[in-house]
């Protein structure tokens, strides 16, 4: 519900409102954002922007406002100490609040691989649940005590910040970790992360197509199921393990959902997943002193702010790189579903030789016998850890081979009409592979260019326009290609803007030129007669 004057309302009240409802829509395009099933997921069904309200109750949840104010109040200090862009990435780090986050920070994250920090995951839980158990059992507190404390602590973390998949998966593991630790069992991870998985599942079967309950346990049955198979292998160093383990788990939803792959991510990632726990943790530390004695507090943060420049620039670099990233297409089902089948085979037939190698371990009667056995086994799987990491090679080779070719047959003429609100916007791509657009805006579609265009571009494997063509200066002509324009770094290529001639330029045309030429992007006047001889070919004058 939108309404004009919230601060009225609190926690728990129960309020009558009128005004108009909206129901929330699909992607328009393909690509695009799909705003009914991401609210759907969330049990929330319309929207109202509300003309008047009444509070009918004035009954409140007094824990929940409460953490609602302390959630706003340590915002509130995160944006005073560091300032609008670095406060707002802490917030979204620290307190899950992305609703102010810089786009071009949240994008810059996203295409350099480590996007997973702005999200509440089982690092935040671990370091700050396993970080008070700790504390508590070194103070004199015993295993039930300091198990239950850091339990309820966390309950009323993940309460203020909001439940999402990945919080809720961490905190549901923590607690059956907890358990475990009280009555003195084993702690299995995989036994904890099935039980996860059917208690999330339970309360919302939507979550089965989510990208961030996908990403948050593939993650983690990496980590269980390939991470020890490749560390048994001497051909990859153990620091890129987990790294590499995650990226050949998570690299077909990658590809579905974001439609590219970050090539050097692992790399980052060496870098960024340590940095992390420093970050968390210097941010509580910092925020903590900022109630104490604020200078303290915000000397503290300043070390974070530091971190968050270090990401910016690192990904910006990563980026520039050569093939830092590639624009591989949405795969089909099928492609994936192949891809994992092959991945499982080879984790079977390695378990299938594990159980084998003991068989024959049992066998062995004397002592020279074991360790002439132990000394093949050995051998086998360091063999056979080098086999699988070559499947996944040839498998992570393969997928982005068919996805980039599914895309990108020559022959074919495709002319998609884009669904950009009031305005235009056409894709072709012609029968010997050049990709254009003529036209893209909008004047009741806010950022056009970033919400429609680019995913619609992505999703099909278009990583360069070859042209794109204006046929004149209305803003719903021009206004998303601007965008485009002005977001080549991060997003699309654009090689060639082409121009009706300079007698019909108004204002908009001429800053339009001047942001292609400032970007790079050739700019061509194209007049009445001319025409494509061949398609990688324009005759044109300046």
């Amino acid at each position: 519900m939108n309404v004009k004057d919230s601060d009225s309302i609190m926690v728990g009240n129960i309020i009558q409102a009128a005004g108009k409802i909206y129901f929330f829509q699909e992607n328009r395009n393909p690509g695009n954002f799909n705003q009914k099933f991401y609210y759907q997921k969330q049990h929330i069904h319309a929207q109202i922007w509300s003309t008047q309200i009444q509070i009918n109750n004035q009954k409140t949840d007094l824990l929940k406002e409460n953490l609602f104010e302390i959630r706003e109040s340590i915002k509130n200090m995160l944006l005073h100490s560091l300032g609008k862009d670095a406060g707002n990435s802490m917030a979204a780090i620290l307190l899950g609040d992305k609703k102010d986050l810089d786009q071009t920070i949240k994008q810059l994250y996203q295409k350099g691989g480590i996007g997973h920090i702005l999200a509440i995951s089982g690092l935040h839980m671990s370091f700050i649940g396993i970080g008070m158990y700790q504390v508590l059992r070194k103070i004199g507190l015993g295993f039930s005590a300091s198990g239950i404390i850091g339990i309820f602590f966390l309950l009323l973390y993940t309460m203020m910040i909001g439940i999402g998949v990945s919080s809720l998966r961490a905190i549901i593991m923590y607690i059956i970790r907890m358990e475990a630790e009280i009555l003195g069992r084993d702690y299995d991870l995989l036994t904890s992360l099935s039980i996860a998985t059917v208690v999330i599942v339970l309360w919302q079967p939507l979550y089965l197509f989510d990208a961030g309950f996908l990403f948050s346990f593939g993650a983690v049955l990496a980590m269980i199921l390939i991470n020890s198979l490749f560390e048994q292998t001497s051909c990859i160093p153990k620091i890129f393990c987990p790294g590499i383990a995650i990226q050949v788990m998570l690299l077909p939803m990658t590809m579905y959902f974001y439609f590219e792959i970050p090539t050097w991510s692992v790399l980052t990632n060496i870098i960024v997943i340590p940095c992390m726990s420093i970050l968390i943790g210097v941010g509580i530390v910092g925020i903590l002193f900022l109630f104490i004695f604020y200078p303290i507090g915000n000397l503290i943060l300043q070390l974070c702010k530091a971190i968050l420049w270090g990401y910016e620039k690192l990904c910006m670099f990563m980026i520039d790189v050569p093939f830092g990233r590639i624009v591989t297409g949405k795969p089909s089902i099928w492609i994936m579903l192949t891809y994992y089948i092959i991945l499982l085979i080879s984790y079977f037939i390695w378990k299938y030789w594990d159980i084998q190698a003991e068989k024959q371990k049992y066998k062995s009667k004397s002592r020279k016998d074991l360790i002439e056995t132990e000394k093949k086994e050995s051998q086998r799987i360091c063999l056979k850890s080098r086999y699988f990491a070559i499947r996944s090679v040839v498998c992570i080779i393969a997928l982005c081979g068919i996805v980039c070719l599914s895309y990108h047959k020559k022959g074919n003429l495709e002319i998609t009409m884009l669904d950009v609100g009031q305005g235009d916007g056409i894709f072709i791509h012609t029968p010997n592979g050049t990709n254009c657009l003529i036209d893209g805006g909008s004047t009741d579609v806010s950022q056009v260019g970033l919400y429609r265009l680019i995913p619609f571009l992505e999703s099909n494997g278009v990583g360069c326009l070859d042209y794109i063509f204006i046929s004149h200066g209305d803003e719903d002509h021009i206004n998303g290609v601007k965008e485009m324009l002005e977001s080549q770094k991060l997003n699309i290529k654009i090689k060639a803007l082409v121009l009706p001639v300079k007698e019909v330029w108004d204002d908009k045309l001429k800053d339009l030129s001047k942001t292609a030429e400032e970007n790079h992007t050739k700019v061509i006047i194209m007049s009445a007669g001319q025409r494509f001889v061949d398609i990688k070919k324009i005759y044109h004058s300046h």
